[in-house]
C-alpha cells in the first residue's frame, strides 16, 4: 500500500486549530447548561487573552477553562445580593441607634468580610464600635449588652470580656429587620460587636451616661 502523505505544519496548525475549536464548542454548550456562561460585556473564560492561558497544551487549557467557568458561577453564587446589602444597613443603623441612646461620642461601622465583599452568605456580621473619649469603656460595654438585651430584634446578647478583644455576640433574625420577599426563607445573622477606644480603664473622660432600662419591642 502508499505511504500516507506527511501533513504541512500549516495543516497540522489547522487541524489544532479545529480541534480547539471542537473543544471549546463543547465546552461552551456544557456552561451554558449548568448557567455559568458569562454575560455580554463581561469577562468570558472561554475567550482569554492572557498569554500564559494561550500557550498551554490544548488539554491544560480546556481544564483551564472549565475551573475558571466554575469559579465564575461559584463567586456569582455566593456574591451579597441587594437583600443582603439592605439587611446589613438596616442592622448597623439598629446598633447605631442603640449606641447612641446612650453613648455620646460613639460611631458605629461595619467591617471584615462584607465591607471588603468577601463574605459568604453564612459570613458573620463584624461591627465596631469607636470612640474618641478617655475610660468607662467597661461600663459602656456593659451597658450596651443591657440596650441589646431590651430589643425585641436581638437574642442570646452576651459580652465575652476574657477574649484578647473583648466583644459583644448576638442573633438577629432576617424577618425581625425587614420584611422578607416573598420566596425567601430567612436566615439568621450572627453578630460580633467590637471596641475601639483610647482608654481601657475606667479612669478619665467622665462618667457614662446610664443606658436607658429595657424595653420589649423597642427599635
Amino acid at each position: 500500500g502508499g505511504q500516507k502523505k506527511k501533513k504541512s505544519k500549516s495543516q497540522m496548525k489547522a487541524d489544532q486549530d479545529e480541534q480547539d475549536r471542537l473543544a471549546r464548542a463543547d465546552l461552551e454548550r456544557q456552561l451554558v447548561d449548568q448557567g455559568l456562561k458569562a454575560g455580554a460585556g463581561s469577562y468570558n473564560p472561554l475567550r482569554p487573552s492572557h498569554e500564559p492561558l494561550a500557550s498551554l497544551p490544548p488539554r491544560r487549557r480546556l481544564v483551564a477553562r472549565e475551573l475558571g467557568g466554575g469559579l465564575l458561577g461559584f463567586v456569582r453564587s455566593v456574591a451579597p445580593t441587594q437583600w443582603d446589602k439592605d439587611i446589613r444597613t438596616a442592622l448597623l443603623e439598629r446598633v447605631a441607634a442603640c449606641v447612641e441612646s446612650f453613648w455620646d461620642g460613639a460611631s458605629v461601622e461595619m467591617y471584615g468580610s462584607f465591607s471588603t465583599r468577601v463574605a459568604l452568605p453564612d459570613s458573620d456580621v463584624d461591627l465596631v464600635v469607636s470612640d474618641p473619649s478617655e475610660g468607662g469603656i467597661e461600663e459602656r460595654r456593659k451597658g450596651l449588652v443591657d440596650v441589646l438585651s431590651g430589643q425585641h430584634w436581638c437574642n442570646g446578647v452576651v459580652l465575652i470580656e476574657t477574649a484578647s478583644v473583648p466583644v459583644v455576640k448576638f442573633e438577629v433574625a432576617e424577618s425581625a429587620l425587614m420584611p422578607l420577599p416573598e420566596g425567601r426563607a430567612g436566615a439568621t445573622l450572627h453578630v460580633d460587636v467590637t471596641f475601639c477606644c483610647l482608654g481601657g480603664g475606667g479612669g478619665g473622660g467622665g462618667a457614662p451616661r446610664a443606658p436607658p432600662p429595657p424595653q420589649r419591642g423597642g427599635r
